[in-house]
């Protein structure tokens, strides 16, 4: 008979001894009895992670970042005016960031320089880009004309044959009604499903392409190719005239609010 007072304290030792005693093997651990699956491992090929132009060309990293604010502001560029380049009837905010005509401005106190605007009513940015990527924004809903974009810095300050590409002058503008691309010899005109309040710049410094885009819906507007850069390029803005009272609204460079 067999005795198990002892297997109370070691019971395994009492269940070793049992199966001893009837001639079999001591019972394994049961996770050492599962067989181990065979794992075949396939790499996926390699991706390019290069955005490629197309339907994809700018700033999709804006498309995608347009709802998480707290990221996409701080790689907005800040940009401002320079009031040194603008025509002597335009007035600008303290800030240097909105830009508009005044008709009967005193312009007496003007002090003339070669970096200023004397025959259209045009103002540079202070921001000197010629590498790298760049992208802003421009307030121009509570207008009628407007023209903006991105400007050579040797552009012609006074009158020019052509007010386009062919002068160092890659720019979207409300002319009309009508939204066009200022392309020589003709401007180029545009179609856009929305009225357009706030224009996106982007500017590629590497691709030499400037793209135009509706900032709400981040829809694409317009895209130029641009020659070699081979000088600095600057942000160009000009609110127009005040076509007898109704283009009096500001242009404003759009500043988020964190």
């Amino acid at each position: 008979m067999l005795h198990l007072t002892g297997a109370v304290k070691q019971p395994q030792a009492c269940i070793d001894t049992t199966v001893w005693r009837l001639g079999l093997e001591t019972i394994p651990h049961p996770a050492l009895s599962i067989s181990r699956s065979q794992v075949s491992f396939v790499p996926p090929p390699e991706v390019d992670a290069e955005v490629r132009s197309g339907q994809f060309v700018g700033p999709i990293q804006y498309r995608i970042w347009k709802h998480m604010k707290n990221c996409l502001y701080p790689n907005v560029t800040s940009m401002t005016l320079d009031p040194e380049t603008a025509h002597p009837a335009l007035s600008l905010s303290q800030s240097c960031t909105s830009v508009w005509f005044e008709e009967d401005k005193d312009i007496t106190g003007c002090t003339a320089n070669p970096r200023r605007f004397h025959y259209y009513y045009c103002v540079l940015g202070h921001q000197r880009l010629f590498s790298g990527r760049h992208y802003w924004e421009v307030e121009v809903g509570g207008k009628t004309a407007w023209r903006l974009g991105v400007a050579r810095e040797d552009v012609p300050r006074g009158e020019m044959d052509a007010t386009g590409t062919s002068n160092g002058l890659w720019t979207l503008a409300l002319k009309g009604g009508s939204v066009v691309a200022c392309t020589d010899p003709n401007p180029t005109k545009v179609t856009v499903s929305l009225r357009l309040v706030r224009i996106g710049i982007f500017l590629d410094c590497e691709k030499e392409e400037v793209t135009f885009y509706n900032a709400v819906t981040m829809s694409p507007i317009y895209t130029f190719s641009m020659e070699p850069i081979t000088v600095p390029l600057f942000p160009f803005y000009n609110p127009c005239d005040a076509d007898d009272g109704k283009n009096v609204a500001p242009m404003k460079v759009f500043t988020p609010v964190l």
